[in-house]
């Protein structure tokens, strides 16, 4: 097993651990934003609100512009200085990892009810810990986090852009900028009551782990060659 996929599951076994023993650590962290005759007060908030909704658009737009992108790519080779490669594996990622196991299946069918909707924090529903499969919800529910994941292959996928770019400076900025875009968007569930603390950091481990999937299954069809290029194909693992 390779070191980076060894973390990986680590972190994800270690996150089960912590979860299944302690499975109360998601009510004190959720309430930790709680007022009680108030909710969520973060949900109410003009400005973690709109920021929220522009954080979703762009998260929905990556992946149109890496289809249009690819699109090109495979008509005028080299376009924008990015492969088509790197753009198939960021459409990818986002379809097998936020769109089908995130929310065509987890959120679906797991009926985890989300924080605001538990009898904890003003709701009718049961709190249940995070890998019980229970009926509290039915449809679009709280595990996983849809926008976590989302979050998450927008930050794979910038970091992977970003070794293709000339300007070292652009570069960085662009890496600084994946990982405070998935670590605010991932937070902003927690603190909007939407989500409880495990359901944010298991997408991102799972989407993580979608993403090393994918490199690998496309290395194995197309080698890297010695480029920058090939730099953001294995970045994205």
């Amino acid at each position: 097993m390779q070191p980076y996929l060894q973390k990986l599951v680590l972190a994800f076994l270690f996150t089960l651990m912590v979860f299944t023993t302690v499975p109360k650590l998601d009510l004190w962290a959720t309430g930790l934003f709680y007022v009680e005759g108030v909710g969520f007060p973060a949900a109410q908030n003009e400005f973690v609100v709109q920021l929220r909704f522009l954080m979703m658009r762009f998260m929905l737009l990556l992946p149109i512009i890496a289809l249009v992108m690819l699109v090109v790519n495979i008509w005028k080779r080299g376009f924008g200085g990015i492969p088509a490669i790197v753009w198939g594996k960021i459409l990818t990622l986002f379809l097998l990892g936020p769109g089908l196991l995130v929310n065509g299946i987890l959120k679906e069918y797991w009926g985890r009810a989300r924080p605001e909707k538990t009898q904890f924090f003003g709701g009718s529903a049961e709190f249940t810990p995070p890998f019980q499969i229970t009926d509290q919800c039915s449809h679009n529910c709280s595990f996983v986090s849809g926008e976590a994941s989302g979050a998450t292959a927008v930050a794979i996928s910038l970091f992977a852009l970003s070794y293709c770019f000339t300007n070292e400076i652009l570069a960085k900025a662009t890496r600084i900028f994946a990982i405070a875009f998935a670590v605010i968007a991932s937070s902003f569930r927690v603190i909007m009551g939407r989500h409880f603390l495990s359901d944010t950091i298991f997408a991102i481990l799972m989407v993580l782990l979608v993403s090393y999937a994918i490199n690998a299954v496309f290395s194995r069809i197309w080698p890297p060659k010695a480029s920058g290029a090939s730099s953001a194909r294995q970045h994205l693992s």
